[in-house]
């Protein structure tokens, strides 16, 4: 069986191998520059999906009433079983 195979994938300490020994770069700077380019990253990413979300979303009543539907049913009678309100 091989071992390699079974261990999990970790981005950053992949990160750090690949950078080596490179002389002059700091090891906890980099891992901090990586970190805040992968959060801006993924705040626009975000942004983005959320903006056409709520522009498809306010273009279509029939979408609107279904995600209603579904949260009537599904978000509702969840907050009613775990005040006692309702058994399911």
């Amino acid at each position: 069986m091989n071992h390699e195979a079974d261990q999990k994938f970790i981005f950053f300490t992949a990160n750090m191998r690949k950078l080596g020994d490179h002389s002059g770069v700091d090891p906890t700077k980099f891992l901090r520059d990586t970190l805040v380019n992968f959060m801006a990253a993924q705040k626009d990413t975000i942004s983005s999906s959320l903006s056409w979300f709520f522009y498809f979303l306010a273009r279509s009543p029939t979408l609107e009433e279904k995600i209603l539907e579904e949260i009537k049913i599904h978000i509702w009678r969840s907050i009613r079983v775990k005040d006692g309100t309702r058994k399911s």
